[in-house]
């Protein structure tokens, strides 16, 4: 079990990372090393802030796409009004 969990954490690490998640990343990455130690035990003391932080991270894009959205349709009604 360790090793999976190492993988899924260390991808959740990246991916986080990659798209300025660093808060997420960082606990992933504490994660990744409590999973290669096979410390589960520690590992699953974490999991519920690495959740929280999860929730958080989602909703945040999920705000976002959102706030494009509306940005792209009044930017489409303006050209539509500006022919």
């Amino acid at each position: 079990y360790s090793k999976t969990l190492a993988r899924a954490v260390h991808s959740l690490n990246s991916s986080s990372r990659q798209f300025g998640a660093l808060k997420l990343g960082n606990i992933a990455e504490e994660m990744e090393v409590l999973a290669k130690e096979n410390n589960l035990t520690a590992a699953k003391k974490i999991l519920n802030i690495l959740l929280a932080i999860h929730e958080q991270v989602e909703q945040r894009i999920e705000q976002q796409s959102e706030t494009n959205i509306k940005h792209n349709n009044n930017a489409t009604k303006f050209d539509k009004t500006d022919s």
